[in-house]
């Protein structure tokens, strides 16, 4: 009997430290898809900026999603079809401070620029979605630094 015992020891630590090899594995392939998700909607977001910045309504419309909204710094909400015809004048000197937060099928990205045609220093959040194969910006708030 204690011969069984043994055995069935043994098969159960076997057992456990194949579970815990399979298990490190799945959060390093996690964090490695999550590092190629981060970067392709960072590409996306510095594609979004730079297109806003020269006024390219079609590079933008075609990062923007659908149901895309946004709130600038004196609080007044525009959609998608509201701020392309207004971009040259939401252009803003490069992000400073920006961290990228991700949360599988969202991710934010915030930090701190100035918007150029009103001379204002604003914090953002872009909020990023994934659609179909491509992510777009759904979401993009900015808030007055008060000095």
């Amino acid at each position: 009997m204690g011969h069984l015992l043994k055995g069935v020891f043994r098969w159960v630590v076997v057992a456990q430290l194949v579970c815990m090899g399979v298990g490190a594995q799945r959060v390093a392939g996690a964090e490695e898809t999550s590092a190629v998700q981060r970067g392709a909607v960072q590409q996306a977001d510095r594609a979004l900026v730079e297109a806003i910045g020269k006024g390219d309504a079609a590079a933008a419309s075609a990062l923007l999603d659908e149901e895309f909204s946004w709130t600038d710094h004196r609080g007044k909400t525009l959609k998608k079809n509201e701020i392309l015809p207004e971009l040259k004048t939401l252009a803003s000197v490069p992000d400073v401070d920006q961290e990228t937060r991700d949360f599988g099928r969202v991710v934010l990205i915030r930090g701190n620029h100035r918007i150029a045609s009103a001379n204002v220093d604003v914090r953002f959040i872009r909020v990023w979605v994934k659609r179909a194969a491509d992510w777009r910006a759904l979401v993009y708030q900015e808030t007055k630094i008060g000095r």
